[in-house]
Protein backbone atom coordinates (compact mmCIF):
# COMPACT_ATOMS: atom_id res chain seq x y z
CA UNK A 1 0.00 0.00 0.00
CA UNK A 2 1.51 3.35 -0.97
CA UNK A 3 0.83 6.30 1.29
CA UNK A 4 -0.13 9.64 -0.17
CA UNK A 5 1.95 12.64 0.99
CA UNK A 6 0.76 16.24 0.88
CA UNK A 7 2.66 19.41 1.75
CA UNK A 8 1.81 22.17 4.21
CA UNK A 9 3.72 25.45 4.15
CA UNK A 10 4.28 27.35 7.39
CA UNK A 11 3.99 31.12 7.01
CA UNK A 12 5.23 33.02 10.05
CA UNK A 13 4.50 31.68 13.52
CA UNK A 14 0.72 31.35 13.36
CA UNK A 15 -0.21 30.68 9.70
CA UNK A 16 -0.14 27.53 7.57
CA UNK A 17 -1.13 26.99 3.93
CA UNK A 18 -2.08 23.80 2.07
CA UNK A 19 -1.37 24.49 -1.62
CA UNK A 20 -3.23 21.44 -2.97
CA UNK A 21 -6.57 22.63 -1.54
CA UNK A 22 -5.87 26.36 -1.26
CA UNK A 23 -6.74 26.22 2.45
CA UNK A 24 -5.00 28.69 4.78
CA UNK A 25 -5.35 29.12 8.53
CA UNK A 26 -3.93 32.03 10.54
CA UNK A 27 -4.55 31.54 14.25
CA UNK A 28 -3.35 35.06 15.11
CA UNK A 29 -6.05 36.69 12.97
CA UNK A 30 -9.38 37.63 14.54
CA UNK A 31 -11.01 36.34 11.34
CA UNK A 32 -10.11 32.87 12.70
CA UNK A 33 -12.64 33.57 15.44
CA UNK A 34 -10.33 34.89 18.12
CA UNK A 35 -6.68 35.80 18.51
CA UNK A 36 -4.81 32.80 19.83
CA UNK A 37 -1.25 31.60 20.24
CA UNK A 38 -2.17 28.16 18.91
CA UNK A 39 0.03 26.50 16.33
CA UNK A 40 -1.85 26.39 12.98
CA UNK A 41 -1.00 22.77 12.08
CA UNK A 42 -3.68 21.14 14.26
CA UNK A 43 -6.58 23.30 13.01
CA UNK A 44 -5.44 23.02 9.38
CA UNK A 45 -5.05 19.24 9.59
CA UNK A 46 -8.51 18.90 11.19
CA UNK A 47 -9.92 20.90 8.27
CA UNK A 48 -8.17 18.62 5.78
CA UNK A 49 -9.50 15.50 7.53
CA UNK A 50 -12.99 16.61 8.58
CA UNK A 51 -14.07 19.07 5.88
CA UNK A 52 -12.02 18.04 2.86
CA UNK A 53 -12.02 14.26 3.38
CA UNK A 54 -8.29 13.52 3.51
CA UNK A 55 -7.66 10.08 5.07
CA UNK A 56 -6.04 10.12 8.56
CA UNK A 57 -3.09 8.05 7.29
CA UNK A 58 -2.11 10.70 4.70
CA UNK A 59 1.50 11.72 5.29
CA UNK A 60 2.06 15.43 5.99
CA UNK A 61 5.28 17.08 4.80
CA UNK A 62 5.83 20.46 6.47
CA UNK A 63 7.97 23.16 4.89
CA UNK A 64 8.99 26.72 5.63
CA UNK A 65 10.30 28.70 2.63
CA UNK A 66 10.88 25.46 0.69
CA UNK A 67 12.91 23.76 3.44
CA UNK A 68 11.63 20.73 5.35
CA UNK A 69 10.82 21.58 8.99
CA UNK A 70 10.86 18.01 10.33
CA UNK A 71 13.04 15.02 9.37
CA UNK A 72 10.06 12.70 8.95
CA UNK A 73 6.66 13.17 7.41
CA UNK A 74 3.99 12.27 9.96
CA UNK A 75 0.40 11.07 9.59
CA UNK A 76 -2.43 13.58 9.29
CA UNK A 77 -4.00 12.03 12.41
CA UNK A 78 -0.86 12.86 14.43
CA UNK A 79 -1.26 16.57 13.69
CA UNK A 80 -5.07 16.68 13.73
CA UNK A 81 -5.49 15.04 17.14
CA UNK A 82 -3.30 17.53 19.03
CA UNK A 83 -2.69 21.26 19.37
CA UNK A 84 0.54 23.00 20.28
CA UNK A 85 -0.17 26.06 22.42
CA UNK A 86 2.34 28.78 23.27
CA UNK A 87 1.29 30.46 26.52
CA UNK A 88 3.78 33.35 26.11
CA UNK A 89 5.15 32.78 29.63
CA UNK A 90 6.52 29.22 29.31
CA UNK A 91 7.50 26.66 26.69
CA UNK A 92 4.99 25.48 24.10
CA UNK A 93 2.82 22.57 25.22
CA UNK A 94 1.31 19.80 23.07
CA UNK A 95 -2.24 19.03 24.24
CA UNK A 96 -4.94 16.63 23.07
CA UNK A 97 -7.55 18.42 20.95
CA UNK A 98 -10.99 18.66 22.55
CA UNK A 99 -13.84 20.23 20.56
CA UNK A 100 -15.62 23.01 22.40
CA UNK A 101 -19.21 22.07 23.23
CA UNK A 102 -19.76 24.30 26.26
CA UNK A 103 -22.70 26.23 24.83
CA UNK A 104 -24.76 23.12 24.15
CA UNK A 105 -24.40 21.74 27.68
CA UNK A 106 -24.96 25.09 29.42
CA UNK A 107 -27.99 25.85 27.31
CA UNK A 108 -29.48 22.41 28.04
CA UNK A 109 -29.03 22.94 31.77
CA UNK A 110 -30.69 26.38 31.65
CA UNK A 111 -33.65 25.09 29.68
CA UNK A 112 -34.19 22.25 32.15
CA UNK A 113 -34.18 24.61 35.15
Amino acid sequence: MSLHTTTIELQGSYAAYHPASGTRIDTSDTAYGRRTYKDPLGPLCRTLRDALGYPPETRIHIERAGTAVFKRDLALAYWADYDVVDTQDRSAVRIKFRPFDGFASVRGERLAA
